[in-house]
């Protein structure tokens, strides 16, 4: 059974918050939606579906709801990681890079336990 997401004008991911840059925002826009969703299906298997009732049913809420809220929600982290890969082109270009030491430590905070 499709699980219609309906009618929904759609900007830039993350609206009112920090926006990725122009570059990025476009070509999401181009690669991942029309500006304008008028009507969408999406057809999953009998198990995926079941799934989803699941956890609609566990969060209170209709499956059709549960999916437009977590594709909203991927299409905000696609764009900060979007943002965030074009940050870090951007500075590499600028040659501001960081020694491999620095970076092991970045990471190793990232991961660390409060």
């Amino acid at each position: 059974m499709p699980v219609h997401l309906g009618k929904r004008r759609l900007g830039v991911p993350g609206a009112g918050r920090r926006r990725p840059p122009p570059a990025a925002a476009e070509r999401l826009r181009q690669t991942r939606l029309s500006r304008i969703l008028k009507a969408m299906e999406v057809h999953f298997t009998r198990e995926q579906e079941a799934q989803l009732a699941q956890m609609a049913a566990k969060a209170g809420t209709k499956p059709e709801r549960l999916a437009k809220d977590v594709l909203v929600r991927y299409l905000d982290d696609e764009a900060r990681f979007l943002a965030a890969v074009e940050r870090g082109i951007a500075a590499a270009e600028r040659s501001e890079l960081i020694e491999e030491e620095e970076m092991d430590a970045r990471i190793e905070r990232m991961f660390k336990k409060p």
